[in-house]
């Protein structure tokens, strides 16, 4: 099932640009994209829901993103807790 992981990434070097797109037929926000700057600079997490399909473009050199899946129904203290916040 396509709708089956949320995710949360952020870069520990360097920077991309990450981008999320509504790929839920039934949402008001279908179609819609938003993207961001990640950097090892601004510290910056983007969140993806399970809802959304996610791709990336790395802008440095030697870049090194963390990208952290969770299953549907995952507790978001457990989140917190991998990301070390």
């Amino acid at each position: 099932r396509p709708y089956n992981q949320a995710k949360v990434v952020r870069v520990i070097r360097g920077a991309v640009y990450s981008v999320g797109i509504d790929i839920d037929p039934r949402s008001e926000t279908f179609g819609k994209a938003a993207g961001f700057l990640l950097s090892e600079q601004n510290r910056y997490l983007m969140y993806i829901p399970h809802t959304y399909a996610h791709g990336f473009t790395v802008i440095e050199d030697n870049t090194e993103l963390e990208y952290l899946r969770m299953e549907k129904g995952s507790k978001l203290p457990d989140v917190k807790k991998r990301l070390g916040l």
